[in-house]
């Protein structure tokens, strides 16, 4: 079994939550892509882009690959913050799945 990540895997504990991301304002949402641009392959024209659609963390969360595109990012970082956007969802769907289970042991 490899211990190889793919160059798009964030490390979950490096991840903010759901309730995190939430209360970002849109400089909140621009400084995260700052941190991940390399992950993401994004330059600082890319990140301008989002940031003038006037993305706050609130919406965030609901965006996709297509999304991102239509506002002119390429399609390889696109879908990278797609996929980062799962990673964020996912971590806090296994904070629940964690809950449960220690409320049941």
């Amino acid at each position: 079994m490899s211990t190889v990540a793919s160059s798009s895997t964030v490390i979950t504990s490096e991840l903010p939550t759901v309730e995190e991301v939430k209360g970002w304002s849109r400089e909140g949402v621009r400084n995260f892509l700052r941190e991940k641009k390399g992950i993401l392959d994004l330059d600082d024209n890319d990140i301008g882009r989002i940031y003038i659609q006037k993305i706050k963390g609130s919406n965030f969360l609901d965006f996709i690959a297509a999304d991102f595109e239509r506002w002119g990012i390429p399609g390889g970082p696109a879908k990278e913050i797609e996929k980062l956007i799962s990673q964020i969802q996912g971590v806090q769907e296994n904070i629940y799945v964690n809950a449960d289970l220690t409320v049941l042991i």
